[in-house]
């Protein structure tokens, strides 16, 4: 037997675009960006607070990265 929880938010980026050294130079950038994200995590009933990676599923939409 199981939990399970699904969870919905949003997660926010810093996208750089260049180096490190090209953003210093002001011939790169970086950008902040925000995306949406689904999750689906199951825990058994036995030990639901001790979670691992493969108990979570996370699915993030960039979709709207690419308009």
């Amino acid at each position: 037997m199981e939990i399970n929880n699904e969870v919905t938010g949003s997660v926010v980026v810093e996208l750089q675009y260049g180096s490190g050294s090209d953003v210093a130079n002001d011939i790169g950038s970086r950008d902040t960006d925000e995306y949406p994200y689904e999750a689906e995590i199951e825990l058994p009933i036995s030990d639901p607070l001790t979670v691992t990676a493969s108990d979570v599923r996370v699915k993030v939409d960039t979709s709207s990265f690419y308009k």
